[in-house]
């Protein structure tokens, strides 16, 4: 039996500066998505990341990779912070339409 949307873990790992609720906040909006797909979750895995060049304009990068029965959905989205790069994530994985973004 495939576990339901509420149970499945949500892997997430963190790379440089990440503020420390940020992580629990992404796999949040992931948990979220994952109740509107059309097909068996099988894997959801969060990546955040911050780089630590103060000239880079967008530093936070939010990445989600889900696996919906077999189909290998990625998305992924930087931002000013990382709560934007990960609203931007999650608006990009929203349509589960299959696409790379």
């Amino acid at each position: 039996m495939m576990p339901s949307a509420d149970e499945l873990q949500v892997q997430a790992e963190a790379r440089g500066a990440v503020p420390e609720a940020s992580a629990d906040f992404a796999v949040q909006k992931v948990r979220s998505l994952l109740r509107l797909a059309p097909e068996p979750v099988l894997l959801a895995r969060v990546k955040l990341g911050m780089q630590a060049d103060p000239a880079v304009e967008r530093p936070a990068v939010a990445q989600a990779n889900l696996d919906l029965n077999g189909r290998l959905i990625r998305a992924q989205a930087t931002g000013a912070t990382m709560r934007d790069a990960v609203e931007h994530m999650v608006d990009r994985h929203g349509s589960f339409s299959g696409r790379t973004t």
